[in-house]
């Protein structure tokens, strides 16, 4: 994780982008900075003006002076669909293999037109079932906002749905409190 500290919430409206270092106590903030993308830049998570992104990206890192170039992407909205569903138990690699059948069944787009990913969750002893969670993105959303940030001059190297993002940063932080009930609000 110690690599991959910047991180870029690409928003409707507004550019976050947040540079933290790992210490050993924690983490450290180093930049945060936030900037406003020009009105119909992105609608509905369709990346409409690349070169207005592409111009707001690299201004917002002149702005807070960051050097480095590992980024990783938040993506919401539409543009990704997540399922919770309940499946026999099986490995990793049996659920790899018989993941695009799977998710067939869940995801409302022809499965060419999506990234596919999943987070295998403990399995039920009693129904030898496990819960899984099946996350599809569109394949064009993702591209389009990789390219500009590619342009901007950095380099995707994770590209996670916003949800999932806020819960993978706040149990880096917060690791003694990974099994508590926790309640994580995005006010946008």
């Amino acid at each position: 994780m110690a690599k991959l500290s910047l991180g870029l919430d690409i928003g409707s409206h507004q550019v976050k982008l947040v540079a933290l270092t790992q210490t050993r106590r924690g983490y450290r903030l180093d930049q945060v900075g936030s900037m406003p993308i020009p009105a119909e830049t992105i609608v509905d998570e369709e990346l409409l003006n690349s070169a207005a992104l592409v111009s707001t990206l690299r201004e917002l890192l002149a702005k807070t002076q960051v050097r480095r170039r590992d980024a990783a992407i938040g993506l919401g909205g539409r543009a990704t669909i997540v399922r919770h569903i309940r499946l026999p138990a099986m490995s990793e690699a049996e659920l790899e293999e018989s993941l695009a059948w799977e998710a067939k069944q869940y995801i409302p787009f022809d499965l060419e037109e999506v990234y596919l990913d999943f987070h295998m969750g403990r399995v039920d002893e009693e129904t030898e079932q496990m819960d899984v969670i099946l996350v599809a993105a569109k394949r064009t959303v993702v591209d389009d906002y990789c390219a500009a940030v590619r342009l901007a001059g950095l380099k995707p190297v994770v590209v996670d749905a916003l949800p999932f993002a806020a819960a993978n940063a706040f149990n880096h932080a917060y690791p003694e409190h990974y099994d508590e009930v926790t309640a994580i609000v995005d006010l946008g």
